[in-house]
């Protein structure tokens, strides 16, 4: 009995947790692992065919995409990027491949990730990022910005206009 589309990308993220949680078990006491977290696959929802959102684990948190479950992108060479346009604007993803996932795409939001509090915490973090990424610019606010943000500025709040800390 074969999965029905709803069903798709469910597995697909449970799939990418699974092998996120094995690496984690060889990752575990190199200096830059955060005991504090778990693996979690945080806000995925569909984009262009794809399904996008991020992937908390103890030692980054990147925004993910999965491929659709119509799409093949088994040709899409691990390593080489490719330019994806969101409300918020575009970015640079990385292709990736896990042998019980197949090839997936990633952008680096926090690597390695600060100490979050808890896991409350880094899912608050990812939230904030994934609705950054899904909110069009307001023109009044780009005009507010004085300088280019990293990552790390805009999952800080940065392009909030609020330059404190």
């Amino acid at each position: 009995m074969g999965l029905d589309r709803g069903e798709r990308p469910l597995l697909a993220t449970r799939r990418l947790v699974d092998a996120f949680q094995r690496a984690a078990e060889r990752q575990r006491g190199l200096p830059f692992f955060r005991s504090a977290l778990a693996v979690e696959s945080v806000g995925f929802r569909p984009w262009q065919g794809c399904q996008a959102g991020v992937l908390i684990t103890p030692w980054f948190m990147n925004l993910i995409i999965l491929p659709g479950p119509d799409m093949d992108w088994s040709a899409f060479p691990v390593g080489e990027q490719q330019r994806w346009h969101f409300p918020s604007g575009s970015y640079e993803f990385t292709g990736g491949y896990i042998g019980m996932l197949g090839p997936y795409q990633s952008c680096a939001l926090l690597s390695p990730v600060p100490d979050f509090a808890d896991q409350a915490a880094a899912r608050a973090a990812a939230l904030s990022a994934l609705d950054s990424l899904f909110t069009p610019p307001d023109s009044d606010l780009e005009g507010r910005l004085a300088r280019p943000l990293s990552r790390r500025g805009f999952l800080g709040g940065k392009w909030t206009g609020d330059r404190r800390s």
